[in-house]
């Protein structure tokens, strides 16, 4: 899993955490696979796991990917964009991203 910040500007550092509060949730899949073999993946993603945590959005998606044709999944645009500093508990100064619902098919 991978967490990509969200472009704010064309300027050094525009594109950060820090600067947006905004990202993408992306997978990626670390191995080589054969594209002669479908690999697909049924996934959603969420943020803040626990219900009625600060920020706590239902998943998104569901995705389904075939990762033999390309490494790196996402969500659909329109629905990619995260807003990271509302999940954040202000507690512990830490938010979770969750995959949700995840079903392999080989």
């Amino acid at each position: 899993m991978m967490l990509q910040a969200e472009g704010q500007g064309t300027s050094k550092g525009a594109r950060s955490f820090r600067a947006s509060g905004k990202g993408f949730v992306q997978l990626k899949c670390l191995t080589a696979l054969s594209g002669e073999q479908k690999h697909d993946l049924l996934y959603r993603v969420g943020t803040s796991a626990v219900a009625g945590r600060p920020g706590a959005e239902p998943p998104r998606g569901p995705v389904q990917h075939d990762f033999a044709q390309s490494a790196v999944s996402e969500l659909p645009k329109g629905e990619g964009a995260w807003d990271f500093t509302s999940c954040v508990d202000q507690a512990t100064q830490k938010f979770t991203v969750y995959p949700g619902d995840i079903a392999a098919d080989d």
